[in-house]
């Protein structure tokens, strides 16, 4: 094993090691060029979710120099919400506040998606929980996107006049069913208007 790594450690030396040529013709001239440093885990960039238990991000959103990130902390039957901002452009973080949520802890009670509307921030989780921001920095618990049994977000993005989660379907047992378009409207992110089905359908002009 310390043979190993003595190869392990030389390769390492001369894989960091360039020879520049830059003189002219007939005047050649060699230097050694200075290796780009080691990559660095991303995780000690972002303020500490909670001790000893690292966070895990699933999405991110910026506005200016605001910066939100979205994702979870724990185990998946118990974990937790986890938002995260930065007012800097990304160059430092912080744990952002969170209102009461009556929604339980799990895997549907933590932000996997996340977008900037026009005058506030909006995170969905995976099973309907709304969570939304004047500032990216303090959030509020809101009802969640009416559901039914197979439903599964798949994406959000702002609108015009709001935002619009777009997902799909399956009815019956997993992989048993066939999968139907769904989408959820509104207009603060408070309040959720579900289509499926005949609403769905596109009129003539594609409307």
């Amino acid at each position: 094993m310390a043979a190993a790594a003595a190869v392990a450690l030389v390769a390492g030396t001369i894989a960091g090691i360039a020879i520049s040529h830059s003189g002219g013709p007939g005047r050649p001239a060699f230097g050694l060029l200075t290796p780009y440093p080691a990559a660095a885990v991303a995780a000690g960039d972002y303020a500490a979710a909670g001790p000893g238990v690292p966070a895990t991000l699933t999405g991110i959103a910026s506005a200016g120099k605001t910066v939100v990130a979205v994702g979870s902390q724990g185990d998946a039957s118990l974990s937790l919400p986890v938002i995260l901002d930065s007012q800097n452009g990304g160059r430092t973080w912080a744990r952002a506040a969170l209102g009461r949520s009556t929604v339980a802890p799990g895997p549907g009670a933590v932000p996997a998606l996340i977008a900037r509307g026009r005058g506030s921030w909006l995170t969905l989780g995976q099973g309907g929980s709304v969570w939304t921001s004047a500032n990216g920095q303090a959030w509020q618990a809101a009802p969640g996107l009416p559901m039914v049994a197979g439903d599964k977000i798949l994406g959000l993005t702002r609108t015009h006049s709001g935002f619009l989660a777009v997902g799909e379907n399956i009815p019956g047992p997993p992989g048993s069913g066939v999968p139907s378009p769904v989408l959820w409207t509104s207009s603060s992110g408070r309040t959720w208007l579900r289509k499926s089905g005949a609403a769905l359908t596109i009129g003539a002009h594609g409307s």
